[in-house]
């Protein structure tokens, strides 16, 4: 058969197309894919500022204070030998002068040397303010 015979005769080309085939029906569409999901945006390479965290005043002053430590463990070493802690009263005026005395001693040998190695001392300006700071002492060997 030549190709112009099949083209001629229609009921050919019907049984043909009415013969069964193969081929699956064509399947339904498939889901439409998800959109992708957005790509975040580059991170700059420069990170940013941490907040700096300041002390609290009280505490650069607790700091101040125990820095003295070994000028008032030579105060405490001139006035007796058996304490292990000192307590010192301690006020600060507007302008972070600093004047201290051995606590419920005020007039005693131990609050004027005290005095003498402490009342030098200077803290940043704040309100003015009174605690008590703890000295621990190391005590001499007998």
């Amino acid at each position: 058969m030549s190709p112009r015979s099949v083209d001629k005769n229609p009921s050919a080309s019907m049984t043909e197309a009415a013969s069964p085939s193969t081929e699956l029906p064509p399947s339904p569409d498939p889901p439409a894919p998800h959109p992708p999901p957005p790509v975040a945006e580059p991170t700059p390479s420069i990170q940013p500022k941490r907040l700096i965290q300041r002390p609290d005043p009280l505490t650069l002053v607790h700091r101040e204070l125990s820095e003295r430590s070994a000028a008032v463990q030579q105060c405490a070493d001139r006035a007796t030998s058996s304490l292990e802690r000192l307590a010192v009263a301690v006020n600060i005026d507007v302008d972070g002068a600093v004047t201290a005395h051995a606590a419920g001693a005020a007039d005693s040998l131990i609050s004027r040397c005290l005095g003498r190695v402490l009342n030098h001392t200077t803290v940043p300006p704040t309100r003015p303010q009174s605690f008590v700071h703890i000295y621990k002492l190391s005590t001499p060997l007998p």
